[in-house]
């Protein structure tokens, strides 16, 4: 080993900085988010540097586990270390939200305001929106009070088939005679019960709600 390093390891050794992390922040400016491998390159604008920072990490550890992707053009404070990579601390505008699972290689992810009219994903649009069973505001939305409104007209018409009679006139040698009919012979015997209630279409794990006002 040079003189040089000993001297510098001796110097280290001396101020109680040897093999020690130094960590610095500085708050930035996101100018671009590269969302395969988990990174953006910022510019400061605290301090007297200006130089973009390339590759700042947005999780500790490029593997599984929670990734936060903040929008360009947002604010980040970003961690600066003498030992590791520059990272992601904070950060004020998410642009989505990703969990990654070991299992298969496969990763679950959440995006917040994917499109323009505010609406959130979860995955992908590909199944389309998740169902609404009832809507506390108006009672005669969401999915329950269709399938019930469906349920009920049924069986109503069940009922009326099965006790419906005709007018009719009858002849006979000459006269006529007013009646009716009896009712039908070949009656439908089945009907929906019981009626389906919330938790027949429900998970009972999971709820779902309008976005809240910040």
């Amino acid at each position: 080993m040079s003189t040089h390093k000993e001297i510098e390891k001796s110097v280290q050794r001396l101020a109680g900085t040897y093999l020690k992390d130094i960590v610095s922040f500085v708050i930035c400016n996101v100018d671009s988010v590269d969302y395969k491998n988990r990174m953006c390159n910022c510019t400061p604008i605290s301090g007297d540097a200006n130089t973009t920072i390339q590759g700042v990490q947005l999780c500790a550890e490029n593997s599984d586990g929670l990734v936060v992707y903040p929008k360009a053009g947002s604010t980040v404070i970003v961690a600066l270390s003498t030992r590791n990579n520059a990272f992601i601390l904070f950060t004020s505008e998410i642009d989505s939200l990703s969990i990654y699972s070991a299992v298969g290689g496969k990763a679950y992810y959440y995006n917040f305001n994917q499109d323009s009219d505010g609406v959130q994903w979860f995955n992908s649009d590909s199944y389309g929106y998740i169902p609404k069973v009832k809507d506390n505001d108006d009672s005669s939305a969401g999915l329950l009070k269709k399938i019930n409104n469906l349920e009920n007209l049924i069986n109503d018409l069940i009922n009326q088939y099965n006790t419906h009679t005709h007018t009719a006139t009858l002849a006979v040698s000459g006269s006529s005679a007013t009646g009716t009919t009896d009712p039908t012979i070949a009656t439908e015997t089945g009907n929906i019960s019981p009626i389906t209630a919330e938790a027949d279409i429900s998970n009972q794990y999971l709820k779902q709600g309008k976005p809240k006002d910040i």
